[in-house]
């Protein structure tokens, strides 16, 4: 009998949502769907404020329109760190929309963390700035 209450709750489930898959709905996607980052470019820097790598932040198309905001711990993004990927008009090929923003070093030397935060996920990579 219990599984035929479960059974009959989930297809009401279903049905009220329209079976909606979870990627339409951000709130439901976790975390490590929403947002993905990678560094496309250099992961090893020189500290001379001149040196420049690529960052690469990935959403899912479903997710709608994506505010992403790009930090650093050093160096600096010499263009805008806050990108707005909007549904469909940013996309590639695929089942994925990308922001991109370019990094520049700076002279400290080390370990340099780097996050792509959405309202919904943070994400998190690291480069090296070397002598």
């Amino acid at each position: 009998m219990k599984r035929i209450i479960l059974l009959a709750s989930a297809l009401a489930a279903v049905w009220v949502l329209g079976g909606c898959s979870p990627l339409e709905d951000p709130a439901l996607v976790a975390p490590e769907e929403i947002l993905l980052l990678s560094v496309t470019g250099k992961k090893q820097l020189v500290a001379n404020g001149q040196d420049k790598t690529v960052l690469l932040a990935r959403v899912p198309k479903e997710a709608g329109q994506v505010i992403i905001t790009f930090t650093t711990s050093a160096g600096s993004f010499p263009f805008n760190n806050t990108k707005i990927i909007k549904q469909f008009a940013d996309s590639i090929q695929g089942d994925y929309r990308y922001a991109r923003t370019l990094l520049r070093s700076d002279t400290t030397k080390g370990t340099v963390y780097l996050t792509a935060e959405t309202p919904q996920a943070s994400r998190r990579q690291t480069v090296l700035f070397i002598p």
